[in-house]
């Protein structure tokens, strides 16, 4: 039956899809055409990225001592940290020493000498000591790494390491560093860095091990070839961290007012709670208007991983070029799943549908825009950069900064490296926080509609109390199905061979505007009896019935059917209850037959028997001639029919 239900509840969702075939067309291409409109731009920036302009091979020749004492002179301490410490690597570094610190007499500025296991060790090290622990000595200091190949274990031809430096004037973190100024000379600075001093002296350290012997040598160094694209990388930046997190905000911004208006307007016109009297849980509901969604993210997420991750020709790279597709999928679909569960928790806290989705348009955009600079930033503290994540928004521009660094560096971000810190960098966030945050976001915004679903059911339906969640199950309190009647002895006794099918024990209730609906009202319900309520207009039938059926709370009072406190276990009560209220809740997507399909499906018949119980009742309400029109065509009578149709249709005892 569970099944069947759920079933009613997709194929309910279907229909409402069904209907706006345009809309739900607008929700997968215009995400599709933002991300080709970037793509396009992209790639018109990029354009001539590969070509190299004028080369200058006039090479300069300079004094190794002088280089030296430029390097180390000014510097009270100096620290060295290399990796992997093998034996080979240790011999090289040790004929590094005594060339450059003992032979140039400056072994006394040399303050760390030593090698690690591991390159991240090196990296960790010289950011621990030089960014995170500041010291008023960082600028008479400097530290340098020096990261061997896995194959330098052996003193091979093949041989390779990487410089890491602490000096702010020297860029290792990025292969194009933001503020590079230009085409022009800057040598100096590189020339004094102490960079092409340690390169010199661990190559011939090398040779001369190599070899058995001195090696005679010169160093000449030439100005670097000025590609072109180096005046476009700033641009690349804005894409990536700026322009990529926009677009992806506005090109998913469509589905928040859609998916808001809708819940909030089954929730606001009693449809929903109608849906529940008739035995569909809240957790259906939720779940088909989840998989009414997350189809379209799936097609919509695919189409912008292939437009950002893809090349479409051979001499143009990708938007992205140096992440996983997977990845980056997964990456999409979370952030997707993550802002429809935070729009549930939107629907929630409102019960107008405009007020809704106003709210959610605004926390939309406004968490995108007030974070994103808090995101971009390297100071910020860890944990604080973690909470702000708890926004899908935010969450995913931190993945597009992690990406960013990756390019920078031309390194591949895959699967294995989620886990590690961005390359070289302060920046101390590594992808899988993003995706932990995200699926945090998921677990937390369900956690919160649930509760909110509970504790504010809105207009219709009957709420917790706040606590609900930690009170313990109250023992249910059953009375006699020959329960006399309590009212005033002035009343006429009932017969004696009639059952007590509904006991109505001093039931109140008080509206917030503070107007009495019901004022204590004690009454019996006998089964296998017309019973019928006679009052003037605002006697308080219509209370009562709503909150017989659970469309309304009481202020206080019990309500107890065949001994057994229907508030404490109003999805038994309601199975077999068929009601018709004084207003029409009906589905606005839905034909009439529709109606009467869903409804009998949704009381634990199959789609056939549903359906011939719907056409029996089409004969019984002549309403064969409209059974394919919309709600909203039809006349106040005939709605009238409609809704009667609904409470009769199924196994109704009640």
């Amino acid at each position: 039956m569970l099944s069947q239900k759920f079933k009613a509840c997709l194929w309910k969702t279907y229909k409402a899809r069904k209907l706006t075939p345009m809309l739900t067309l607008i929700e997968i291409i215009f995400p599709a055409i933002l991300f080709l409109l970037l793509s396009y731009a992209h790639m018109m920036t990029f354009e001539e990225a590969n070509d190299v302009g004028n080369l200058d091979y006039m090479g300069t020749h300079y004094n190794l001592t002088n280089m030296v004492h430029d390097a180390f002179n000014n510097k009270e301490h100096v620290d060295i940290l290399f990796s992997p410490a093998t034996n080979a690597t240790v011999k090289i570094m040790e004929q590094v020493f005594l060339n450059v610190f003992v032979k140039h007499k400056i072994e006394k500025k040399l303050r760390t000498f030593m090698g690690m296991s591991q390159d991240l060790h090196v990296s960790n090290w010289l950011t621990t000591k030089y960014f995170k622990e500041e010291t008023s000595e960082s600028a008479k200091t400097i530290g340098f790494g020096v990261v061997f190949s896995e194959k330098s274990e052996i003193f091979d031809v093949d041989f390779k390491y990487k410089l890491l430096s602490t000096s702010s004037s020297i860029k290792t973190s990025e292969l194009f560093p933001n503020d590079f100024g230009g085409r022009g000379y800057s040598g100096d600075t590189y020339i004094q860095s102490g960079l092409p001093v340690l390169q010199w002296y661990i190559e011939k350290a090398f040779l001369e091990i190599i070899h058995g012997e001195s090696v005679p040598f010169e160093l000449e160094l030439h100005s670097f070839p000025y590609p072109r694209d180096l005046d476009l990388q700033s641009h690349e930046k804005t894409f990536i961290t700026i322009l990529l997190p926009l677009f992806t905000m506005i090109g998913f911004i469509f589905f928040v007012p859609i998916v808001i208006r809708r819940i909030v307007q089954e929730k606001s016109t009693g449809i929903k709670e109608l849906m529940r009297i008739v035995g569909l849980s809240s957790l259906s509901m939720w779940i088909s208007w989840f998989i009414y969604s997350t189809l379209m993210f799936v097609i919509t997420t695919v189409l912008v991983t292939v437009i950002l991750g893809v090349h479409f020709t051979n001499e143009q790279s990708a938007f992205l070029d140096y992440v996983d597709l997977s990845l980056l999928w997964s990456l999409y679909f979370l952030f997707c799943v993550a802002s429809l569960i935070f729009c549930f928790a939107i629907t929630a806290m409102f019960n107008n549908p405009v007020a809704a989705m106003s709210c959610g348009v605004i926390l939309w955009i406004g968490t995108f825009t007030l974070l994103n600079s808090l995101v971009l930033a390297e100071n910020v503290p860890w944990f604080l950069r973690l909470a702000i994540c708890i926004f899908p928004t935010a969450a995913i521009t931190t993945g597009f900064n992690i990406i960013r660094f990756y390019d920078n560096r031309r390194e591949f971000l895959s699967w294995d490296k989620i886990i590690e810190t961005c390359p070289y960098s302060t920046y101390d966030m590594h992808m899988g926080w993003v995706f932990f945050m995200l699926l945090f976001d998921i677990v937390f915004y369900s956690v919160i509609t649930w509760y909110l679903d509970c504790v504010k059911p809105g207009p219709f339906g009957i709420a917790k109390p706040w606590n609900f969640c930690f009170q313990r199950l109250k023992k249910k309190k059953c009375l006699s199905s020959k329960q006399k009647f309590m009212g005033k002895s002035t009343y006429e006794e009932p017969l004696p061979y009639l059952k007590v099918g509904i006991f109505v024990k001093k039931v109140k209730k008080i509206y917030k505007s503070g107007m009495v609906g019901l004022d204590g009202v004690t009454m019996n319900i006998y089964q296998d009896v017309i019973t019928v309520l006679l009052g003037h207009n605002g006697a308080g039938k219509t209370s009562l019935m709503g909150i017989l059926s659970g469309l309304y709370s009481a202020s206080s009072g019990n309500i107890y059917f065949k001994g057994e406190d229907i508030f404490s276990d109003l999805k038994k009560f309601r199975r077999n209850l068929g009601i018709c209220f004084q207003y029409n809740y009906l589905f606005t997507y839905l034909t009439v037959i529709e109606h009467f399909i869903f409804f009998g499906v949704v009381r634990g018949m199959s789609f056939h028997k549903a359906r011939k119980e719907g056409e029996n009742m089409l004969q019984l309400m002549h309403l064969v001639d409209v059974q394919h029109s919309y709600i909203d065509t039809l006349s106040g009578g005939t709605l009238r029919k409609v809704s009667l149709s609904i409470a009769l249709i199924g196994p109704v005892t009640g």
